[in-house]
């Protein structure tokens, strides 16, 4: 639910927006108020981008809200072939900070190496982000930070 919210309150924040990004980082409830309200519940597993895309999975772990978080991700391409995979311990933080922390930590990836891909977020299931969410738990769990280019 703290993805979808997220991906909401991305998609509310850009041009146009009638929403100030103070407001709605006090409440991302506030953001998600034009989004649409259902959550499809559909059982999936990854799926590459569309041919000349690339994909950037990403995910925060915390144990507790506020707790010990991590964040992970992992960027590939349309066959599926891994180009970069990061996990970072982040500190204390909350479920909702830290999956902005994962995407502000893609962001960054790409900007390092000059990638500026056409950016949209979406909610995955935790099915179609299992990768990801193994790379955040374990920068919870371990304390690490690492980042990978192949």
């Amino acid at each position: 639910m703290v993805r979808w919210r997220v991906a909401c309150w991305f998609k509310n924040s850009g041009p146009g927006s009638t929403l100030s990004l103070a407001i709605m980082m006090m409440d991302l409830k506030i953001g998600c108020r034009d989004a649409i309200k259902k959550k499809r519940l559909v059982k999936s597993s990854w799926r590459p981008p569309r041919v000349g895309e690339i994909k950037f999975n990403v995910d925060g772990s915390s144990r507790g809200n506020p707790g010990r978080s991590g964040i992970g991700g992992i960027l590939r391409n349309c066959v599926g072939d891994i180009i970069c995979m990061f996990t970072s311990f982040i500190g204390c933080g909350t479920s909702i900070a830290v999956e902005v922390a994962a995407i502000l930590k893609a962001c960054q990836c790409c900007e390092s190496v000059q990638l500026n891909p056409r950016v949209s977020v979406r909610y995955a299931t935790r099915n179609g982000n299992a990768a990801a969410d193994f790379l955040a738990k374990q920068g919870a769990a371990t304390g690490l930070k690492q980042e990978a280019w192949l």
